[in-house]
């Protein structure tokens, strides 16, 4: 589960400085004033910073902890608000849902603002329950856990000590939190939804657009399903449909994004000129380091002692699919295959050390992050998590398919972190006529969405406004360009943006890409045009083939 989160909170955010300096308020009995409320405070910037600008308010929704318990305690959810560049802005604000789940969605206020989200409208951003800025007392963070996982750099991914390591870290936060009184059953999407549906009423805002992006697009749906009152729009960045997300998607949804890469580089003639091609270059990549685990000690990006990583089959295919959230260095890509390859495992492994060591101390959300893991996706998975591997990659080792991809450890953790199964309702469709724009970019290898290995059914989004492209490309493509031409390993990469370019607040109040798709049936806006592409991937590690 860190493996999702820390790619979340290290590549889709960017995490800057503080402005301020305030302690989020603590969780506590319920008071004399009925809930959900918003009570203005002062921005946080501790225990981690945030990027909100100087003239950002802040506040604390508060809501009860579990509704099923109307008398029970509260806790206080951080929101901030930017306000709208315009002079003159609309009057529905955009809601910003991040992912994850358990990712620092305040960390991300500068990118949205970057990418216009604020253009026209008042952003919202609100940390979810279970997250560092939407916790009880204390946050839900699982610091011994992130320690954990970064000692396993130093085994191979999959190995027994690996996995004792991480679940017995976990048990510990577990018994920690709920001695301090945490309901952790109650931190998952159902409780979540009601969330944000309660902030826009405490905010007395009548009508405002949702913007969702990975986990904040299951997020949305709920929302959508449950609470369409006052939804004036919604976009949907990376697609998770509540009704098909489960821990075993994880590996068919590689395989898509996996496809896509090796299909562009061979596209492109420079990108590759090796035998045999990428795609079996890589899967025996897969099946060698399985069998005999390469050792790298390797320099973190800050400074500091050289770190240990070994690099085995399994670290290899989570780098890949933690390579689907990094477009701007997504060209690199087969050029550090090449360098593998050709024996040097040091580029990879300075990557997969900086992910892990680049994510902090006591910053990701495990409330949330496994309240959803262990309630809604392991409890639903279609199939074994080994046997849907295997159908996805029949060449790859059982001892690399067996753990879900992408998340290692999340089986071994739902043992121990007990919290109930959501209700089946969760699981339910989304039919809709919100206005719903569908995005994602290229290669894709985390989401898979409604693309043709996820079992969902495009139909069930069909309203008059809703349109978008496949949604199992890349990931967080609002933040980054899509497109991805490869290139020398000297030379920086370009790509191109979706057909219906445009920024945030047109996608979200629609007289850009919403309104001018046909209604009724999904439709695919946004490919990668390799064709259009005029860089390559020449030099180093394309030479002679020493497999």
């Amino acid at each position: 589960m860190r493996r999702v989160l820390l790619t979340l909170i290290a590549v889709c955010a960017v995490v800057a400085a503080g402005v301020r300096f305030a302690s989020p308020a603590h969780a506590g009995a319920r008071p004399d004033r009925p809930v959900p409320r918003f009570v203005p405070a002062t921005c946080p910037a501790k225990p981690v910073p945030t990027t909100l600008p100087p003239n950002a308010r802040c506040g604390f929704l508060v809501v009860p902890e579990n509704r099923a318990q109307p008398n029970g305690r509260t806790i206080d959810l951080t929101v901030g608000i930017v306000p709208a560049a315009s002079p003159h802005p609309a009057p529905d604000p955009v809601v910003y849902l991040a992912g994850g789940p358990g990712g620092v969605p305040l960390g991300e206020a500068q990118s949205l603002i970057a990418a216009g989200f604020n253009r026209d409208r008042e952003l919202i951003i609100i940390s979810q329950r279970g997250t560092i800025y939407g916790p009880p007392s204390p946050a839900p963070t699982c610091p011994g856990v992130d320690r954990a996982f970064i000692r396993t750099l130093g085994l191979p991914l999959d190995s027994s000590r690996a996995i004792r390591l991480n679940v017995a870290a976990t048990r510990a936060c577990y018994h920690r939190l709920v001695a301090a009184r945490a309901d952790l059953g109650a931190y998952n999407t159902t409780e979540n939804a009601a969330d944000v549906a309660d902030l826009r009423v405490a905010l007395g805002i009548r009508e405002w657009n949702v913007f969702g992006v990975s986990y904040g697009t299951n997020l949305a749906l709920t929302l959508m399903r449950k609470y369409p009152q006052g939804i004036r729009s919604v976009t949907l960045d990376s697609v998770e449909p509540p009704e098909v997300v489960s821990a075993s998607l994880f590996a068919p949804n590689a395989r898509a994004g996996f496809y896509d890469l090796f299909r562009a580089c061979m596209a492109q003639p420079r990108c590759w000129r090796r035998r045999p091609r990428i795609a079996q270059t890589f899967t025996n990549l897969v099946r060698r380091l399985e069998a005999h685990p390469v050792t790298t000690w390797v320099r973190p990006p800050g400074g500091g002692s050289p770190v240990k990583v070994v690099l085995d089959g399994g670290r290899l295919v989570s780098w890949l699919i933690d390579e689907s959230f990094n477009t701007p260095g997504y060209g690199n890509v087969p050029a550090m295959i090449a360098e593998l390859a050709n024996g040097n495992p040091r580029p990879i492994a300075t990557q997969v050390a900086a992910r892990a060591l680049g994510s902090g101390i006591a910053v990701l959300g495990y409330g949330l992050a496994l309240g959803v893991g262990c309630g809604e996706w392991i409890p639903n998975m279609r199939g074994s998590i080994l046997s849907v591997g295997q159908r996805a990659f029949p060449h790859y080792p059982a001892s690399v398919l067996a753990p879900a991809l992408h998340v290692t450890y999340l089986a071994g953790e739902c043992g121990v972190w007990k919290v109930p199964k959501a209700p089946a309702e969760q699981r339910a469709a989304t039919p809709s006529t919100i206005p719903t724009l569908l995005l994602s970019g290229s290669f894709d290898s985390t989401a898979g969405g409604l693309g043709p290995d996820s079992g969902a059914d495009a139909a069930q989004l069909d309203g008059p406004g809703v349109c978008g492209d496949r949604p199992r490309r890349d990931h967080c493509i609002t933040l980054r360009v899509t497109g991805v031409r490869f290139v020398p390993r000297d030379t920086e990469g370009a790509g191109h943006r979706v057909r219906c370019e445009a920024q945030a607040a047109d996608v979200q109040t629609g007289p850009g890409c919403v309104r001018s798709c046909p209604s009724g049936r999904v439709r695919f806006v946004a490919e990668v045009n390799p064709a259009a592409s005029t860089g390559s991937l020449a030099g180093k590690g394309h030479g002679h083939d020493r497999q």
